[in-house]
C-alpha cells in the first residue's frame, strides 16, 4: 500500500491511500480517501498526488513473502524495484519532493553481530532483501556509474604516455569524474537531448553487477593534472547524438 501524507491546509493533514487491492484491505483505510490504482501506473499515481494535493509519500507497496520471491523473482523485481522507479517518476511529474521508503531487515542477510546496527553490512540472501537493498543503494533503483567522455579519456591516456616518456615508474590511477549518475538519469537525459523516448525494460540486476561504481580521481589529478572537461552527462549525450544522428539519417534539430 502507498500512503501519501498531504500538505497541511488548516489544523489537519489530509491522508490518501493508493493501493491496487491485489493484497490490500479496504477496511484498513479509515483516515482518508482510497485510490485503487497500481503504483507502477505513473499517470494514475501522478493524478492522485495532484488531485489530493500531496506533498510527501510514505512507500510501503511491495511483495514481501520470502519464499514467493525465490519462486517468482521477476514479480518481485517488477513490483519492488520497477514500482519505485514509477513512483519516483510520478512524484517528479507532480513536484512531490519528500519520500520515506519502508525497507526490511532482510537487507542484512545473515548478520555478523547481534543486535543489528545500521552499520551492519547489507548482504541479502534472498530476492526480497535484494530488491529492497537495490532501492536503498541507488537514487532510483538503477545502477550508478561514473560516466566519462571519450575525449577526456583519450586526453588522460595521452598524459599518462607523456609521464612515462619523462621517466616515470609504472603507475595505475582511476579515470572518471568522481560523480555517480544512475542509468535512469542517463535515459532521462537522452530523452531530453534527443526529444525521443528510449525503449527500455526493467529487469533483475545482472549477476556480478555492482550497484554503484564511482571513481576517486585524486591520484589522476595529482599524477596527470587531469580534470574532465566534457564529462557532464548532457555534454556526453549531446556529442554522441551529434555524431550518430547523421549516420542514422535522423535530424537532431
Amino acid at each position: 500500500m502507498l500512503r501519501c501524507t498531504a500538505g497541511r491546509r488548516d489544523e489537519n493533514s489530509v491522508l490518501a491511500d493508493l493501493c491496487n487491492q491485489s493484497r490490500g484491505h479496504r477496511h484498513a483505510v479509515q483516515w482518508g480517501p482510497l485510490v485503487e490504482q497500481d503504483v507502477r501506473d505513473v499517470g494514475a499515481v501522478s493524478e492522485a498526488l495532484t488531485e489530493h494535493d500531496i506533498d510527501a509519500v510514505m512507500h510501503f507497496a511491495a511483495n514481501i513473502e520470502v519464499g514467493e520471491g525465490q519462486r517468482e523473482p521477476l514479480a518481485f523485481w517488477d513490483n519492488n524495484v520497477a514500482g519505485v522507479v514509477s513512483l519516483l517518476n510520478a512524484m517528479e511529474r507532480s513536484n512531490v519532493r519528500h519520500l520515506v521508503f519502508s525497507s526490511t531487515c532482510a537487507v542484512y542477510g545473515e548478520p555478523q553481530s547481534l543486535p543489528i546496527t545500521e552499520d551492519e553490512p547489507r548482504t541479502p540472501v534472498n530476492v526480497y532483501g535484494q530488491t529492497k537493498h537495490v532501492v536503498e543503494l541507488t537514487p532510483d533503483g538503477t545502477c550508478v556509474r561514473d560516466f566519462i567522455h571519450v575525449m577526456d579519456l583519450a586526453q588522460a591516456h595521452l598524459r599518462a604516455l607523456d609521464r612515462l616518456r619523462e621517466g616515470s615508474a609504472s603507475f595505475a590511477c582511476n579515470l572518471g569524474t568522481g560523480t555517480g549518475i544512475s542509468v535512469k538519469e542517463i535515459l532521462d537525459a537522452v530523452e531530453s537531448v534527443t526529444g525521443r523516448p528510449v525503449p527500455h525494460t526493467i529487469s533483475p540486476r545482472r549477476a556480478g553487477d555492482a550497484a554503484q561504481l564511482v571513481s576517486d580521481t585524486r591520484l589522476a589529478r595529482d599524477l596527470l593534472d587531469f580534470a574532465p572537461a566534457y564529462s557532464d552527462a548532457r555534454t556526453i549525450i549531446e556529442h554522441a547524438w551529434a555524431f550518430h544522428a547523421p549516420r542514422w539519417g535522423v535530424s537532431h534539430d
